[in-house]
């Protein structure tokens, strides 16, 4: 592993047809690489995961951080939590950390910096990594779908929201396995 290099983590945001990812550097604040990933929808469990082996392969982090659908106020139900524990369970086999974060801590948090909504906290994240501008989504309307690249902005705040929860992050290496 290279020097620093232990500061780099992936998130990983599941949506019902996709995944959102984004690979952070916590100690310099810098956004490594981002993106999303449409597997075939009937095998997407079984799709994904290698996917996301390769992206631990590419990027060597040493934490992924996930959602935690264990929070008793977690709302996901079919094959969000079934994809997530394959998520955590490819992260073990790499011997990589993991660390989850409930959606309403994320929700908490922004809120105190005055986010309201996701459009609200997508628009946060830009003013601290502008280069995601060009795929910032439209604010949403009530009739309107979520739009599928909002993943790699709810991926970008459990990691902001998991780094800010855990300030030694920035000055140290992870010392604690999932």
């Amino acid at each position: 592993m290279r020097r620093g290099q232990e500061r780099v983590v992936l998130a990983i945001q599941t949506t019902s047809q996709a995944f959102g990812y984004a690979v952070l550097e916590l100690a310099t604040d810098r956004l490594v690489a981002h993106g999303m990933r449409f597997p075939k929808l009937s095998e997407l469990e079984q799709r994904s995961l290698p996917i996301i082996a390769d992206l631990i392969t590419a990027y060597s982090p040493s934490l992924v951080i996930v959602e935690d659908t264990a929070d008793p106020k977690c709302l996901r139900s079919g094959r969000g939590p079934a994809l997530i524990d394959g998520i955590v369970e490819v992260a073990d086999t790499m011997d990589i950390a993991v660390g989850k974060v409930a959606s309403v801590r994320v929700r908490e948090f922004y809120r105190q910096l005055g986010a309201r909504n996701k459009d609200a906290v997508a628009s946060q994240i830009i003013e601290r990594f502008p280069q995601l501008t060009t795929i910032l989504p439209l604010p949403r309307k009530s009739w309107m779908s979520k739009q599928h690249r909002m993943a790699i902005f709810d991926a970008i705040a459990f990691a902001t929201v998991f780094g800010a929860d855990n300030p030694s992050l920035k000055r140290r290496r992870y010392m604690t396995r999932r």
